[in-house]
């Protein structure tokens, strides 16, 4: 999709999304809506994928095990996606299929923390009283 204010036009990720929606028949439809307008594509239906940049998104890596591959029609909102500062970094999301996941090794594996929610809108990270 088009990005015209970043320097690479058509990047793949990474670009400022304000809202994100999936066709309600259509299940490999996604509309997305940005600073530059809104646009449609088709993706890749029913996995859910997670993207990681070691280098300010000069490459990027598909990080997948632990997520649903097949059958899930799940996004991850704005404000649905947190990280702690342990020094093993852990990092978590929750979905509008209602599942929330975690890591604890920079997204190398994902487990499943809970099932069967309501869409996740936030996740927030807290910390116990010291």
């Amino acid at each position: 999709m088009l990005c015209g204010f970043q320097p690479v036009k058509f990047p793949e990720v990474g670009q400022c999304v304000h809202k994100l929606l999936a066709h309600p028949r259509k299940r490999d439809a996604l509309y997305q809506q940005n600073h530059c307008g809104v646009y449609r594509t088709q993706f890749k239906a029913g996995k859910l994928r997670v993207v990681r940049s070691r280098d300010n998104g000069r490459n990027r890596e598909f990080m997948t095990c632990g997520l649903p591959q097949r059958n899930d029609f799940s996004l991850v909102l704005r404000e649905a996606m947190a990280s702690d500062h342990l020094d093993n970094a852990g990092v978590y999301f929750g979905t509008t299929g209602g599942a929330v996941f975690g890591t604890s090794n920079a997204g190398g594996s994902w487990k499943p923390l809970a099932e069967h929610l309501p869409p996740v809108y936030s996740v927030p990270v807290t910390y116990p009283a010291r």
